[in-house]
Parts: C-alpha cells; structure tokens; sequence
C-alpha cells in the first residue's frame, strides 16, 4: 500500500482516499466501503481492520478518480496531537547558535496551524522574521504510553511531509523565548499530500525535497540528524498517551 489522501471533489466533502500511485489517481475509499469513516482520524482509529479494508480497494481496481478531479487536503486535519522535535542537526543548531541538545527537545502545535500542501501560508503582520523548515513527519496509527524506544515504530503507520513555518521573532526574541506562539500562528503547518504507509518504505534514510525560486532544501532523515524517528516518537510517547491520528515533526537539517 501507498498513500493515503484526504481529499474532496467539487461534489462531495472531504473523504479518504488511496493513491494508485505516487502523484496518481485517487481510489475513493468510502465509496469502496461506505461504513468507512469520512475523515482520516477515524479511518486511523480503526486500526488494522481499516486498513485492510484500503487494501482491498487498491486490489479491486474500483472507485478510481482521475487526480484532476479531486482537490487533496492535508492528510490530516485534526490530529490528537501535533508534536514537534527541534533542535535536531548540528546545522541547525549553528544556525540559531544553541548547543546541540543531549535528549529530543519537544514542543507542539495547534492543529489550527494544519493546511494543505497546495494551500497559502498566511505570512502574520505582526512578524518580520517567517523562517521555513521542509520537515519529515510520522503519523502515529497504533495507541500507546510509555513507550520504549526499541517499540516505538510499532505505533507508526506511516510518514508523510510537513512544513514547519516558524515566527523567528517571536520564537526567539519575544514571549519569554517560549517556542508556543512563534510556531502557532494559522497557516504555518502545510501537510501532506499523503500518508505513505511504513509497510511501502525501504530503509530508514528518508530524502525530502523543499523546492522554492533560486532555493533547494535537502532535509534527510537520518543523515546529521542527533535523535531519529523510533527515538523522537518514544519520547514523546513516554509522558503522555499518543493517539492514532497524532503527527509528529522531525526538523530538516538547513
């Protein structure tokens, strides 16, 4: 299996889907299925019986909308939780001149921040300093607590992109330096296009890409970075219980 979509057409609301393929057409999996859920949250909290059911859609052949029809979402749009892992490559860290942490530093967002990845990102008045981060993300499918970091990918289901848009001035300067409203303004979360399952996944070096005018940004997970995934998703599974649903940002490396 591939990725998983949030997606809607110009005659119906938002609804799961399965990509044929990478940046293909779209399997409409409540039309599959329609005891299945309209929102990925739900489709998620159902577990392995959910997404054996999207497996079956993709073998069927069945319900398959040309892309050019369908408006895709983010793939997510009210996570449990949006978690956050900064501070994780060295360059970073030069970057802003902090000291490279010893332990995952956490902080979150508000899942108001969530758009999708088409969507415009609001630059706020009230900052002069919008920095970008192309930022691998983990969805987690599986409910847990207290979660050691050899189980920690057992409560993955799959990997998708986000873009964590950060105020600088209010991060950094204002506020008292907390991170909270720097990283929370409306806009500043683009996600997606699709949830691409673990079980689709080879190997553990991730590449993303973050294409802008005259701009590339190469963020890969596990080259440079001081905490990788099965790291950063147990500690942030230790203190509080994580949800399927829960999202969880990995920073890039410039």
């Amino acid at each position: 299996m591939r990725g998983l979509v949030q997606f809607q057409t110009s005659s119906t609301g938002p609804r799961i889907g399965l990509e044929e393929k990478d940046g293909g057409n779209v399997i409409d999996l409540k039309a599959f299925d329609p005891s299945l859920p309209s929102s990925m949250r739900e489709f998620l909290e159902g577990g392995e019986a959910a997404l054996a059911v999207a497996r079956k859609a993709q073998k069927s052949g069945r319900h398959v909308l040309p892309r050019s029809e369908v408006t895709l979402l983010a793939p997510i749009t009210n996570p449990q939780k949006v978690i956050c892992v900064g501070l994780n490559y060295a360059d970073r860290c030069q970057e802003l001149n902090m000291k490279v942490p010893k332990e995952p530093v956490i902080f979150s967002k508000f899942t108001s921040t969530i758009i999708g990845p088409y969507d415009e990102i609001v630059h706020p008045p009230e900052s002069n300093e919008v920095d970008w981060e192309a930022e691998l993300a983990f969805v987690i499918g599986k409910k847990g607590k207290h979660i050691k970091e050899s189980a920690a990918m057992d409560h993955v289901v799959g990997f998708t992109v986000a873009h964590d848009v950060t105020a600088r001035d209010w991060q950094l300067k204002r506020n008292g330096q907390q991170w909270l409203l720097g990283k929370t303004f409306d806009t500043f979360c683009p996600m997606g296009p699709a949830i691409v399952t673990k079980d689709s996944v080879s190997g553990t070096d991730l590449a993303l890409w973050s294409l802008l005018p005259a701009v590339l940004e190469l963020a890969q997970e596990g080259l440079g970075c001081s905490h990788r995934c099965p790291c950063a998703a147990g500690a942030s599974g230790v203190m509080h219980e994580i949800r399927p649903s829960s999202a969880q940002l990995t920073p890039s490396a410039h």
